[in-house]
């Protein structure tokens, strides 16, 4: 892996991180707890969620960032145009990402909200 691919690793598990303690633990806590009574934990255990992240980071520059490097370097992309493409393979990786995680939990839990599945 290159230097440049392995800081996009590391800028991706960064931002993940920050994005999910702001939404996890400020914004979305209160919602969590009154739509998932009796579902959550009491103490999340962390390697899950550690693993969670490397995978998906691990996968989303795979799939979405290392393409348009190789782009950039045979010269088959302009630079503001690999952003957009980087940005639309991600989102895409996202959408398919959590959009499983989302609608399989709400097709066979019974208490997984529509509220939930469609704001997480």
């Amino acid at each position: 892996m290159s230097k440049s691919l392995l800081i996009s690793l590391l800028a991706i598990i960064l931002c993940f991180g920050a994005m999910d303690a702001i939404w996890l633990g400020i914004i979305a806590d209160e919602i969590y707890q009154q739509e998932m009574q009796g579902m959550l934990r009491a103490e999340y255990p962390v390697w899950p969620w550690v693993s969670f992240y490397l995978i998906y980071a691990l996968s989303i520059t795979i799939l979405a960032v290392q393409p348009s490097f190789n782009n950039l370097a045979n010269a088959t992309l302009q630079p503001s145009k690999s952003i957009l493409v980087v940005a639309f393979r991600g989102f895409i990786l996202g959408l398919a990402a959590y959009g499983a995680y989302n609608l399989t939990n709400y097709a066979i839990l019974a208490n997984w909200s529509l509220k939930i599945a469609l704001i997480d």
